[in-house]
């Protein structure tokens, strides 16, 4: 038998899933206009929690600066939360359809 928590939890993934559905196109607008290119694509994929700006940029092979530019950006917007110092966080676990289209096409 589930907890209350568990139950809770479950419930309010489902609301996420409903919302991520009904916002899908108004999502991936926001995403192109934000996450626009190569570099910031591969930022958004290495956002995890626990890997530091610095990580990132190292990673990418872009200065400390642009990856703070970004994540100011997406912050703005409601995707990552960040606090200088902290590891960025991903306030929204989505992926585009266009992005995953273009995975299947590399295969």
């Amino acid at each position: 038998m589930m907890s209350y928590d568990e139950k809770i939890l479950e419930e309010l993934h489902a609301i996420k899933t409903i919302l991520i559905i009904t916002n899908n196109e108004k999502i991936d607008v926001i995403f192109n206009e934000v996450v626009n290119t190569v570099n910031r694509r591969k930022m958004w994929a290495m956002i995890d929690g626990v890997k530091m700006p610095k990580d990132i940029a190292d990673s990418v092979g872009i200065s400390v600066m642009a990856v703070s530019d970004f994540l100011k950006r997406v912050s703005e917007v409601g995707f990552v939360k960040y606090e200088p110092g902290k590891p960025p966080k991903k306030s929204i676990t989505y992926t585009p359809a266009a992005w995953l289209e273009d995975t299947k096409e590399e295969k």
